[in-house]
């Protein structure tokens, strides 16, 4: 029975034209998953995001911060794009390198589907992210994952929560009712 799983090296001659139209095609165990364009809240939420991320690496730690335009290859047969990623200034990882970034964020809406979700989650963590962060746009709610001694843990958190990361990011903190705009009329 012939293989019928897409490498990364197929999927990069054949899909990446489709990032300039505005859609993403992530690889993910062979498969090809077309990314669906965001929401009016989804893309207010990455942009409030993004630049408090970015501004704290900035003035606090280098590192870069990236939006979906960097895809990460996470072995012959995945490449995902997050909707937000950072890279520690400490890490090895390069473009050319398979590996997860240090933190990784998922700004998801109703549309997604849960098993897609924690598939993705399980793949970072297994390939090395320190943590990840799944912010629930319609929910105004996150759910952390990180891995300790060899366990998933996860910190769900509510409207009135903060966003931190202290391993990766010290001394980032970010409520999170500042980013969720309808909550705040």
């Amino acid at each position: 029975m012939p293989d019928d799983k897409v490498t990364v090296e197929a999927y990069s001659q054949q899909y990446q034209a489709s990032a300039p139209n505005g859609l993403y095609v992530d690889l993910i165990d062979g498969h090809l998953l077309e990314l669906g364009l965001f929401s009016r809240l989804q893309s207010h939420i990455i942009t409030q995001l993004y630049a408090r991320l970015n501004y704290h690496i900035d003035t606090h730690m280098g590192g870069a911060i990236f939006g979906m335009q960097r895809g990460y290859t996470l072995n012959d047969y995945t490449l995902i794009h997050p909707t937000i990623s950072y890279v520690a200034p400490d890490s090895d990882l390069t473009d050319e390198d398979t590996g997860a970034p240090n933190l990784v964020v998922h700004v998801v809406d109703s549309c997604d589907a849960t098993d897609d979700i924690q598939a993705r989650v399980q793949l970072w963590l297994t390939h090395g992210a320190e943590m990840v962060w799944i912010v629930f746009a319609d929910e105004s709610c996150a759910e952390l994952y990180s891995m300790s001694d060899g366990d998933m843990v996860v910190d769900e958190l509510g409207f009135g929560d903060t966003l931190t990361a202290p391993d990766i990011l010290p001394e980032f903190e970010l409520p999170l009712f500042t980013i969720f705009p309808a909550k705040r009329l």
